[in-house]
């Protein structure tokens, strides 16, 4: 629909506009900026209401965190912000990522962050953005809403669904390229799920969010270990394989493709 797609835009742009001008408190202690995940849906959401509903005396019929049963992976899901308008069930999800101001310094041969020169260059320009990192995870996160959407539609629970990524991380919309370092990956070996044997590079580099990017409607799943959770990098090899047989067992584990 292509006037909600514009409106969502609309949206998102004045949310955008709002915080990159200078911070400011108005009436009661309220700021022109947004500083999390939550207030942006609120926003997008109380913004459709306004628009959609209030002004033409409609009945309301949008919902925050709207609750499905997943029988794949047996637990709730969830979407951000569902809607009914004009005989379509819509579905929104919202990704928002900050950068903050995060200074560091070389402690015996690692870089570390300056706790102090870091507060005092925040104070200096009044900048209040957390800093959030995980920037692969992110991007991970991303394509993992895009491929609930599509189940969501496949499974006939919405009919549209729009996906929302707001962000001041230049890393995310950068031309991604092959890492240097290596580590074990999670591998598909005639349909069972396995720790690599040997260290080689993940495929986090094929997950392009840089303007204009076609996104194939298949794609491999990640396979670097840490966005599901799956840890030991560090501990070797036995380690990771209990840790992703314990998340395969949980059902846990979340593979997917955009099909």
């Amino acid at each position: 629909m292509k006037k909600i797609k514009e409106l969502l835009k609309r949206i998102c742009k004045d949310v955008i506009e709002q915080n990159n001008k200078p911070f400011k408190l108005f009436e009661g202690g309220i700021s022109n900026h947004i500083f999390d995940e939550k207030g942006v849906q609120m926003k997008i959401g109380l913004s459709l209401i306004k628009e959609l509903y209030l002004e033409k005396d409609k009945k309301l019929n949008l919902q925050f965190e709207k609750k499905f049963f997943n029988e794949n992976l047996d637990k709730k899901d969830y979407l951000d912000i569902y809607f009914y308008y004009e005989n379509k069930r819509i579905g929104i999800e919202v990704k928002f990522k900050t950068k903050g101001i995060r200074i560091t310094k070389k402690v015996g041969g690692r870089n570390i962050v300056d706790e102090i020169a870091t507060q005092k260059r925040k104070e200096k320009f009044k900048y209040r953005f957390s800093n959030q990192g995980a920037e692969t995870n992110g991007h991970h996160s991303f394509f993992w809403d895009l491929h609930r959407l599509n189940k969501f539609i496949s499974d006939k629970k919405i009919d549209l669904g729009y996906q929302i990524f707001i962000t001041n991380d230049p890393s995310y919309w950068k031309e991604k390229t092959k890492g240097s370092s290596n580590g074990y990956i999670i591998v598909d070996q005639d349909g069972e799920l396995k720790i690599s044997e040997q260290k080689v590079e993940n495929n986090s580099h094929k997950f392009q969010m840089c303007h204009e990017t076609s996104l194939h409607k298949k794609m491999d799943a990640p396979n670097w270990t840490s966005v599901d959770g799956i840890k030991g990098q560090n501990e070797g090899h036995i380690k990771l394989k209990e840790n992703l047989q314990t998340k395969i067992i949980a059902n846990q584990y979340l593979k997917f493709n955009l099909n």
